[in-house]
This record gives C-alpha cells, sequence and structure tokens, in this order.
C-alpha cells in the first residue's frame, strides 16, 4: 500500500461560551483541524465522556475537579495522538456542560485507539469515563462543531 503525504495543520485553539439547554457550556476548538482537508485518512470518530463527581449547580466542575480532568485528558490526548509527524487521532474540541466533558476525535487506525482506552478504562485514580468510536468519512459527527464556530464570531 502507498503511502501517502499529507500535512496536519497545528493546533490552534478557540474557547467559545454559549448555552445549551438553558445550561452554560465551554467548548474549546481546535479551529485548522475543522479545515482538514484529508478527511478519509481519518475516518473514524471518537468520542469520549467524562462525567464530573460534584458538578455545581449549573453543571460545572469545582477548580480542583477542572485541573483533575485537565490533567487526565493532557495524558490521554498525548497518549492517543502519538507521533506528532504521524498522529494516529486529530483532537477536534471538547466540551464542558450538564455535568460532563466531551471529548470529540478523529482517528486514523481505531484498533489502535480502542486497544489503548480498554487498557485504561478501569484503572483506578483516573476519572471515569465511556467512549463510542465508529466510521464518519465525512465527518458528519462534527459538523455541528463548525457552525458553533461561525456563530459566536
Amino acid at each position: 500500500m502507498k503511502e501517502v503525504n499529507i500535512t496536519i495543520p497545528d493546533e490552534s485553539y478557540t474557547v467559545v461560551q454559549y448555552q445549551n439547554n438553558g445550561l452554560p457550556a465551554i467548548a474549546t476548538i481546535n479551529e485548522p483541524i475543522l479545515k482538514f482537508e484529508a478527511k478519509e485518512v481519518f475516518s473514524y470518530e471518537l468520542f469520549i465522556t467524562i462525567d464530573f463527581k460534584e458538578p455545581n449547580n449549573v453543571g460545572m466542575p469545582s477548580e480542583k475537579e477542572s485541573k483533575e480532568i485537565d490533567d487526565f485528558v493532557d495524558v490521554l490526548e498525548s497518549k492517543l495522538v502519538g507521533f506528532l509527524n504521524k498522529p494516529n487521532v486529530l483532537i477536534v474540541a471538547w466540551v464542558s456542560w450538564d455535568g460532563k466533558r466531551d471529548l470529540f476525535f478523529r482517528v486514523h487506525d481505531p484498533e489502535i485507539a480502542h486497544k489503548y482506552l480498554q487498557s485504561i478504562i478501569e484503572t483506578e485514580g483516573i476519572p471515569k469515563f465511556d467512549y463510542i468510536m465508529r466510521p464518519d468519512k465525512k465527518w458528519k459527527s462534527i459538523k455541528w462543531i463548525s457552525k458553533l464556530l461561525k456563530g459566536k464570531r
């Protein structure tokens, strides 16, 4: 099989605050990925949900829990992405709202990502999470993120 050379855009994040079903939501969006042309190379979506242990009355985590989740997400992303010059996963966005943090990724080889996630899902001391990974060749599942970004300009 011929190896294809593609250019992965540098990460650049935009924070969008909005209301979702009457609750505050904060989205951190890797804007350049939304314009990525070689969509077929990352043809799987990966959606991870981390539930907050004790969300406040508007569904957001405490400062302490937010830091714990941020640290976990940093490690999770570094392991899923792999090598920056040839990543297996692209970071799209993460959204905090309604007692949870939702993480959105695009995946090249789903088996690699699945094996890693299965190896840590029951690990003591990390935030509990669930995930869904499925084919999405045209990136339809994240179109709402592009619309959210356009709506806040």
